[in-house]
């Protein structure tokens, strides 16, 4: 299971609301304009929606593909929980 960060956590919470993915980078670009302070605060009282802009914007093209990777992943881990048989 891959484990997410607090603001990977974020993002794929904004990337949910373009789609079900898998995601690409011209979704991580649609997922800056869902972003707001209302999508942080659902996830947790203490998120600035403003900080996760403005981290996203330092990592480097072999991170974003990376986080990438870890977004898809852990979505494809819960689709598979869900579906799992108790």
């Amino acid at each position: 299971m891959v484990k997410l960060g607090k603001y990977e956590f974020v993002l794929m919470k904004a990337l949910e609301q373009l789609g079900p993915g898998p995601w690409n980078r011209r979704d991580l670009d649609e997922a800056r304009a869902v972003l707001t302070r209302d999508v942080c605060f659902a996830v947790d009282r203490e998120c600035d929606s403003d900080a996760v802009h403005d981290w996203l914007v330092t990592l480097e093209p072999r991170e974003v593909g990376e986080l990438l990777e870890r977004l898809n992943a852990s979505r494809i881990d819960e689709t598979s929980e869900a579906h799992r048989p108790a």
